[in-house]
């Protein structure tokens, strides 16, 4: 598995097929009204768990006060920096779903990863 996936990537086969069957006509932000659940402007700022060290880079990340500061500090960490646009709810793992929930527009999510690469996310907007 790749360490630099965009979160829509996490989304399974059905959801996949269930979306090629909406009509074309009905656009991303039509669902995002008539949906319960929120939509999201995401970034993700990722780094390889040896370039630095894992309390820094929580510490690092919890200052984060908007996406720009986001993209920042994934410069400054040779990090990888990706925008994720449009992100319904819905397509993300329930975990996911329930750290962004009340997670406040600017801030970083807790640091996660699969222990070779430290990742947070970032609210840009609620749609």
């Amino acid at each position: 598995m790749r360490s630099t996936r965009p979160i829509r990537s996490v989304l399974g086969a059905s959801a996949l097929a269930a979306a090629a069957l909406l009509p074309a006509a009905l656009s991303a932000q039509a669902i995002v009204r008539s949906s319960a659940l929120p939509a999201y402007h995401l970034v993700q700022v990722s780094v390889p768990a040896g370039t630095v060290d894992a309390d820094e880079f929580r510490a690092r990340t919890e200052a984060i006060r908007s996406c720009n500061e986001a993209g920042e500090l994934a410069r400054r960490l040779d990090g990888e920096f990706r925008r994720n646009r449009r992100v319904l709810a819905g397509e993300l793992p329930r975990l996911v779903q329930d750290a962004l929930k009340e997670l406040p527009v600017g801030q970083a999510t807790q640091v996660f990863g699969d222990g070779g690469v430290m990742r947070v996310l970032v609210i840009c907007n609620r749609l």
